[in-house]
C-alpha cells in the first residue's frame, strides 16, 4: 500500500497508521474530529449497549496525517477516510476487495503464506499493540 497513489491506497495507509481502527468508525470521522493541538483524531464508538457513543482519541503520527491529507481536503466537513475527496466516507467493500487483491499477489509471490482480509489486519494489529 506504500506505493499506491490512489485514494484507496491512502485510506489503507491511514487505517494501518491509526492502529487498524474499525473501518466504520474511521469512515464517519470528519476533519472537524481532528484536534491539531494534541495531534489526535476523535472517533465515536457506538457499539454495545451504550446510549451515547464513547469518545475514543487516536494519536496521529506523521504517516497518518500524510494519509489524511491524501484522502481529503482541509475542509472541516470533509470525511477523513475518503476516496471521494472528502465528500463521503470510504467504502468498506472496496477496501476489502483491494486487500484481497493485495493478499493474493503477496501469496502468489511467496511473501505471504496465506491470504488475509481487512478484518485479519485489524485483529493482528490490535493483538500486536496489546502485547507491547
Amino acid at each position: 500500500i506504500k506505493h499506491r497513489t490512489d485514494p484507496l491506497g491512502a485510506c489503507l495507509r491511514l487505517h494501518i497508521a491509526t492502529g487498524a481502527q474499525r473501518w466504520e468508525q474511521l469512515r464517519r470521522a470528519t476533519r472537524a474530529d481532528i484536534d491539531s493541538d494534541i495531534q489526535a483524531l476523535r472517533l465515536l464508538d457506538p457499539k454495545g449497549r451504550r446510549e451515547t457513543a464513547r469518545t475514543h482519541w487516536v494519536p496521529l503520527t506523521a504517516t497518518a496525517i500524510e494519509a489524511i491529507d491524501a484522502c481529503s481536503p482541509a475542509d472541516p466537513g470533509a470525511f477523513v477516510l475518503s476516496c471521494t475527496g472528502g465528500k463521503s466516507g470510504a467504502d468498506y467493500a472496496a477496501a476489502a476487495r483491494a486487500v484481497r487483491e493485495i493478499a493474493g499477489s503477496l501469496v502468489a509471490s511467496g511473501v505471504a503464506v496465506a491470504p488475509f482480509t481487512l478484518g485479519d489486519i485489524r485483529r493482528t494489529v490490535e493483538t500486536r499493540l496489546a502485547a507491547v
